[in-house]
């Protein structure tokens, strides 16, 4: 699982806070949830075209519940063009569409679009951070565990 995925992983749980609806969570977890849209390179690029065939879909209303919702893997990976495409999106934002732009490195986004979003930054949690709060939780709910399984947990 390289980092997009572990990002991609976070950007759903999200989701399904922003959606709020236990059955289409499911489907959220299966990839089939209608009114979620998932970018990612084309090759090496993301490109104009795919921007542009999400900008069609997008001209629709929801299927099954008031957002539309688009991810951008790589972000990146936008070339002057794509960027550009997508800048006009974001520029004008329709209230039902939402936007994931990831990325591990912010840097090689085109500065004009990072003006345009909300960032939040996600960083590994290490595992001794992780047994020390699962330690916690046991001793808060009277759970006996030896470290050696928090550790395998974590």
């Amino acid at each position: 699982m390289d980092n997009y995925d572990v990002d991609y992983e976070c950007v759903k749980d999200f989701i399904k806070m922003i959606i709020n609806d236990e059955s289409a969570n499911c489907l959220i977890d299966n990839g089939n949830y209608p009114d979620l849209k998932i970018i990612e390179p084309d090759g090496n690029v993301i490109k104009k075209v795919q921007l542009l065939s999400l900008q069609e879909q997008f001209k629709n209303k929801s299927f099954l519940n008031n957002k539309m919702i688009y991810v951008i893997k790589e972000a990146e990976k936008l070339n002057d063009f794509s960027g550009n495409t997508i800048l006009k999106f974001l520029e004008e934002p329709e209230e039902d569409i939402i936007a994931f732009l990831l990325t591990t490195n912010r840097y090689k986004i085109i500065e004009t679009i990072l003006s345009r979003c909300q960032r939040f930054d996600y960083k590994r949690v290490s595992n001794e951070n992780i047994v020390k709060r699962l330690k916690y939780i046991c001793e808060q709910e009277k759970i006996k565990i030896e470290d050696d399984a928090l550790f395998e947990i974590a």
